[in-house]
């Protein structure tokens, strides 16, 4: 189902996996209706993930090219899935540039599961019907929250650049912006003291 699947054994024992470039293909299509489909990379809970660069591409309609539930830093990449390329569960994660694409969905999607999520978006291209996206998944991550900072780099969704599910997510996600350049303005969530300009269709956020 999957080509790496990073995970947590025992309270003992906690699963490390670095990856230092390759190229990870899964070609496995199946459906939107499927419950599940691999992925090129799935680190769980309790486990630390790094990626210094590589290429992960995933054919899948029902999962997404990486998805990351631990201790998460990725330095650089190219991920592209066809559902969506990177996906954030629980825990926290810095990404640290790379290029996030998707066909259908999400460039990054992010939620929780029952643990806080902490994800700091430092740099890197994101795009596909949302560059960034955060939601209450499956509604019962009521008791967690999730904090999302991005201090740069690109966004571009056709349906939101970067956005939070706020009827889902009421009082329980937060998305602070410090910096970058968005397809669609994100003044909702840009830091006070903060500017906007507009530069050829895109919106730039600076100090």
């Amino acid at each position: 189902w999957m080509l790496i699947y990073n995970k947590y054994e025992k309270e003992e024992s906690v699963g490390d996996l670095t990856i230092n470039g390759g190229n990870f293909i899964v070609e496995h299509v199946g459906s939107a209706s499927d419950s599940s489909g691999p992925a090129c990379v799935n680190s769980k809970v309790g486990t630390k993930l790094t990626i210094n660069g590589g290429t992960f591409t995933s054919s899948s309609m029902r999962t997404y090219a990486i998805i990351a539930d631990g201790d998460t830093t990725i330095n650089d990449c190219n991920v592209n899935g066809a559902h969506g390329a990177l996906a954030i569960d629980t825990g926290t994660a810095t990404i640290n540039g790379g290029t996030f694409t998707c066909t259908e969905y999400y460039g990054c999607w992010i939620t929780n599961d029952a643990t806080d999520t902490k994800v700091t978006i430092n740099g890197g291209s994101f795009s596909g019907k949302y560059g960034v996206y955060s939601s209450v998944d499956d509604g019962g991550q009521d008791e967690s929250n999730v904090a999302i900072t991005i201090n740069g780099g690109t966004f571009e969704g056709t349906s939101g650049s970067a956005v939070i599910n706020d009827k889902a997510s009421q009082n329980q996600f937060a998305l602070m912006i410090y910096g970058g350049k968005f397809s669609s303005n994100p003044s909702t969530y840009v830091a006070d003291n903060y500017t906007i300009t507009e530069d050829n269709g895109w919106f730039v956020v600076t100090k």
